[in-house]
């Protein structure tokens, strides 16, 4: 065999292990991008939800004492995330920040009133348990009305609930396409070796023989195709962190510990189990079955 005959039988391999490489990547790329599909859903949805509060209007007559414990007990309440209170005194200014004119020289007095923000953890932002928290906030003689927007707590926790749901699907539906492409990527592979296995077999080579190389070299491929691919995804997400904090960003590393982690045990897994499988299928073919 001459010079020019093995530089293209080279340059064949090599394309062959190229395209084989690249085309794993984006498939795990895909599912890389469905696991921050999943991630970030989580974490917008318990962004919205944190940041569902309920008002609180103080009573004229309430101390300062009686504020001061009001707030200490709200902070106490396992509903609750974060206590803000408005004095009147700084509800006038916002409102005079907001008119750009002081109301209170016309009116003569201070019409607002003291106020509490009471913004309420991600598991308690639903229906039935703030209005648990409503009913026990009335009790208080501190507290002269509470309110809260009773139908958006109720659309946000229907949406969030039907989102989620059509997310996993569309997360599950993905993970099907991503397996099959990765198989029919792995048996074309096989397939234009399936003579090379044959002739292997006909020199007396075992069946562990013939597999561990081919194997071998389809759990370096996904190796190199899952840090590929999270070479893409670290580019994605710091590039969509330029326009959306409320995603997790690159400080978050346990977050890209654990999704790496699955890229590359994907990666591997799936690349070795779909060689060995094709692989198998070719060392029980015949012959006549190899030309069609």
């Amino acid at each position: 065999m001459n010079t020019t005959e093995n530089a293209r039988i080279r340059r064949k391999v090599v394309t062959s292990t190229v395209t084989t490489v690249v085309s794993i990547t984006l498939v795990l790329f895909m599912l890389g991008v469905i696991g921050l599909l999943l991630v970030n859903a989580r974490r917008i949805s318990q962004y919205v939800r944190e940041h569902i509060s309920i008002s609180l209007t103080i009573a004229p007559a309430a101390t300062e004492a009686q504020v001061k414990k009001l707030q200490t007990d709200i902070e106490a309440m396992p509903s609750a995330r974060k206590v803000e209170y408005i004095s009147a005194e700084d509800a006038a200014r916002l409102m005079q920040e907001e008119l750009g004119e002081n109301f209170t020289d016309i009116l003569q007095y201070n019409p607002l009133s003291a106020t509490m923000e009471v913004f309420m953890k991600a598991e308690y932002a639903n229906p039935d348990s703030m209005a648990m928290v409503e009913q026990q906030l009335k009790q208080s003689r501190v507290v002269q009305d509470v309110y809260y927007q009773k139908v958006l707590v109720s659309t946000i926790s229907s949406h969030i609930r039907r989102i989620s749901i059509v997310i996993l699907c569309f997360a599950g539906l993905l993970l099907l396409v991503a397996i099959a492409l990765i198989n029919n990527t792995i048996r074309l592979v096989i397939y234009e070796r399936r003579f090379l296995i044959y002739n292997m077999q006909l020199v007396g080579a075992t069946a562990a023989f013939i597999r561990r190389p081919l194997v071998g070299r389809g759990v370096l491929q996904g190796t190199v195709a899952s840090i590929l691919a999270m070479a893409l995804l670290w580019l994605l997400m710091c590039g969509i962190n330029r326009y959306v904090s409320v995603l997790f960003t690159a400080d978050d590393w346990r977050i890209w510990a654990v999704l790496f982690a699955v890229l590359l045990v994907c990666g591997v897994l799936l690349c070795a189990v779909c060689t060995a499988v094709a692989v198998n299928r070719y060392l029980k073919t015949s012959l006549d079955k190899l030309y069609y």
